[in-house]
C-alpha cells in the first residue's frame, strides 16, 4: 500500500493495512500464523525496552494487579489516586492522564499495595512480550537489520 500511495496518492479501495501494537507475544503465537496461512502481509510495532525485560506494558500490569484487589482495597486506592470513577479500567484511564513522574508514582503505588501479585497463565499468555528470536522469525530477511543491541539475543 505504501508503494501504491507513493505512485499513485492513493489506496485501492479494497486495500487495507493490518498493524499489531506493542509486540505482545500472542500476536507471534495467535495472530502471525493466521496472518502466514492466509499470506496476508502486516506491520508488527513493538516496544523494544520490554523485549525480553520480563516486564508488560505498564497499564496491563496495573490492570491486572488491581482487578487482583478486593473491592475495600480497591476503594482506598482510588482514593489515593484521587481518580474520579472506582472501576479498574476508570482508574487506568485516570493513571493515562498523569504526567510520566505521577503515572510511575500512581504504577508504584500499585505495586506497593499488591506485594503478593503473581500473574496467572492466562493474563501471561495475554500479556507477556515477544522475544526477539520471536521477532527475527516473523521474517528471517530482517534478522540482520534488528537493533544492534539485540544482536546477541538472536
Amino acid at each position: 500500500m505504501a508503494d501504491r500511495l507513493a505512485r499513485f496518492g492513493a489506496a485501492a479501495p479494497n486495500e487495507i493495512v493490518l498493524t499489531f501494537d506493542d509486540g505482545l507475544r500472542n500476536n507471534f503465537t495467535v495472530v502471525y500464523p493466521l496472518l502466514r496461512e492466509l499470506q496476508a502481509p502486516a506491520t508488527f510495532f513493538v516496544c523494544p525496552e520490554l523485549v525480553e525485560s520480563g516486564r508488560w506494558l505498564w497499564n496491563h500490569e496495573l490492570r491486572c494487579r488491581l482487578q487482583s484487589l478486593p473491592p475495600e482495597a480497591l476503594a482506598e486506592v482510588r482514593s489515593k489516586l484521587l481518580a474520579a470513577n472506582a472501576s479498574v479500567e476508570g482508574m487506568i484511564e485516570w493513571i493515562k492522564t498523569l504526567k510520566p513522574p505521577q503515572r510511575c508514582w500512581a504504577e508504584e503505588m500499585v505495586r506497593r499495595v499488591t506485594p503478593d501479585f503473581r500473574p496467572t497463565r492466562a493474563q501471561c499468555e495475554a500479556h507477556d512480550m515477544m522475544s526477539w528470536n520471536d521477532l527475527a522469525a516473523l521474517d528471517p530477511a530482517i534478522r540482520h537489520r534488528l537493533w544492534p543491541f539485540a544482536a546477541a539475543a538472536l
